[in-house]
């Protein structure tokens, strides 16, 4: 470790869900601004209300192509889940 500190971005549900079933435009403005916003190394943080937003259409339809994108999509190393604390 370097000691300089990875920069970390919170992503919602609704960008998440572009991100995976969007078009490529959509798909790369979104790393454009991402990356931007960061110096290159950064981690997506997600919560797994967030995880389960993401599946309620692809569960619900029985789209299992899109359901296995988000698994793929959850298990990146770039990828932190952590659980809120609303306390």
């Amino acid at each position: 470790m370097n000691g300089s500190a990875e920069a970390a971005f919170y992503i919602d549900s609704s960008v998440l869900i572009l991100f995976v079933e969007g078009t490529f435009t959509v798909r790369e403005s979104i790393i454009h601004r991402i990356t931007d916003l960061s110096s290159g190394s950064f981690s997506l943080v997600i919560s797994p209300l967030t995880m389960l937003e993401c599946l309620v259409k692809p569960l619900r339809t029985g789209d299992q192509a899109s359901a296995e994108a988000y698994d793929r999509f959850f298990l990146q190393a770039a990828v932190k889940v952590v659980e809120a604390d609303f306390r």
